[in-house]
């Protein structure tokens, strides 16, 4: 355990440190902000606590009726968060026309899910769950509306990064004082398996996490000049590359390499790929000189991605194809409206040979078992319309980029990325969740004009309706 508290130790302190040393450029960030957008502000960040599980979570909650700490205090969170929203939404500019970045896709889906109820084994759960995502609307509502002009663009989207950031914080907090908890042993070449503590994350989702604070940190420590700032973001590409590596989450590797091949190949700038290389060699190589072992670097890597499984455990990716066939059976009972939602597959599934309280670990087969085809094409339109929208605006830029705003959008592109990766393998942009706050910031970022549109001498007409 000596050398994970080393390799989480040092970059943890110089984040402590630069932090510290950040804080007036923070609290200026904060109060340069209009009242509205610190309202939108508090209640994003509001949601996102509230999504984290900072105590032992009851699964049967809503079933039983019995809530407990973690439910109640979610509750209390988006009850305040939705409150907030509606105080923007009815004293600011109310509620924008501009629906282009997916946010009527989003509105469509969250009544595909409450539809979903009349076959939900557990319809309260359903309701409740719709009515996230309700809020995430609310949310993109709000931030379209006050983060309007050239700006504010970003204002969201380093928030979200900012707390993003607070789960990688907390997670290598969570392993240096209560190691027993957070580093849970496993087989493998490493032998344990870091978990989030602050808030409760298992290693799928933050090593998710870690990855898009990774991509992000790199491109912002490339697009800042100021040194404090430089060494803030390369402390946290340290920090999340570290816990990415020891969450072990192959997808999310996977796809952080294909985000910053991205990322390489659109900007121009040699501390970008560089960085790439360094902190991929250091973290393999100090595992390696470690280890105390004779084998080769490729030997090593292998070990390391196979994290002690068998080949017939390799071959059904860790028992997903099961859980992928049983998704589908669940599909083929229910085409339209499904099973119902984030209640069919956790709840409903025993029959089907899913466990109680589980996911079937890709995005796709479970917006179609629990919502239907219906659900399914709204959210997968949801998607498009975002991704249309990112792909537009890229080929609207220069290469290589070197504007800072255009740099950020290659960041933001990439993450957006690593999302969508994920879909195969997990469970994200599904809910409510943190993959779903960040899919809400971009959404956010595309409702306002690009750079080069804000540039023009005379003001768009597609968004004259959020200007109104």
């Amino acid at each position: 355990m000596n050398w994970i508290t080393v390799t989480l130790g040092i970059p943890l302190c110089m984040v402590a440190l630069t932090v510290v040393l950040s804080m007036g450029s923070g609290i200026r960030w904060l109060t340069s902000l209009r009242a509205a957008q610190r309202r939108v502000v508090i209640a994003a960040t509001v949601a996102f606590v509230g999504t984290g599980v900072w105590v032992v979570k009851l699964d049967d909650a809503v079933i039983t009726g019995r809530l407990g700490i973690s439910e109640l205090f979610q509750i209390f969170c988006m009850a305040l968060s939705a409150v907030l929203l509606f105080w923007v939404l009815a004293t600011h500019r109310g509620i924008p026309s501009n629906w282009r970045t997916g946010c009527a896709w989003l509105l469509a889906y969250s009544f595909a899910c409450l539809l979903s109820t009349v076959v939900s084994p557990a319809p309260l759960l359903t309701i409740y769950k719709s009515l996230l995502v309700g809020l995430d609307v609310l949310l993109i509502a709000a931030g379209t509306s006050v983060f309007f002009r050239k700006g504010d663009a970003f204002v969201l989207a380093d928030l979200v990064y900012w707390l993003f950031a607070l789960i990688c914080i907390g997670a290598a907090a969570g392993a240096l004082m209560l190691p027993q908890e957070a580093l849970k042993p496993i087989s493998g070449v490493i032998g344990v398996q870091l978990y989030g503590m602050l808030p409760y994350v298992n290693p799928n989702e933050l090593g998710f996490v870690c990855a898009v604070v990774a991509v992000l940190s790199i491109v912002k420590w490339g697009a800042t000049t100021e040194w404090r700032r430089q060494w803030l973001h390369l402390s946290m590409a340290s920090l999340s590359l570290v816990g990415l590596f020891l969450c072990q989450a192959r997808t999310s590797i996977i796809a952080w390499c294909v985000a910053m091949a991205f990322v390489a190949s659109t900007i121009k700038q040699q501390r970008i790929p560089l960085a790439l290389v360094l902190l991929t060699l250091i973290g393999f190589g100090a595992k390696f000189w470690l280890s105390g072992t004779e084998s080769s670097a490729v030997q090593l890597s292998e070990a390391y991605l196979q994290r002690g499984l068998s080949e017939e455990q390799l071959r059904s990716f860790t028992g997903r194809t099961e859980l992928w066939k049983s998704g589908w059976d669940m599909v083929m009972d229910s085409p339209f409206i499904g099973t119902g939602f984030e209640a069919g597959a956790r709840l409903g599934g025993e029959r089907y040979g899913v466990a109680v309280g589980s996911h079937l670990h890709n995005s796709h087969i479970q917006v179609l078992a629990n919502t239907g085809f219906l659900g399914y094409l709204l959210w997968l339109g949801m998607i498009a319309a975002v991704a249309v929208l990112m792909i537009k605006r890229t080929f609207s830029l220069r290469f290589p980029v070197q504007h800072p705003d255009d740099r950020m959008h290659i960041g933001m592109v990439a993450a957006f990325g690593v999302a969508l990766i994920r879909t195969f393998t997990g469970s994200v942009l599904l809910s409510h969740s943190f993959s779903m706050l960040m899919l809400i910031a971009i959404m956010v970022y595309l409702g306002a004009p690009s750079r080069v549109q804000s540039n023009l001498p005379r003001p768009i007409k597609r968004y004259a309706a959020v200007l109104d």
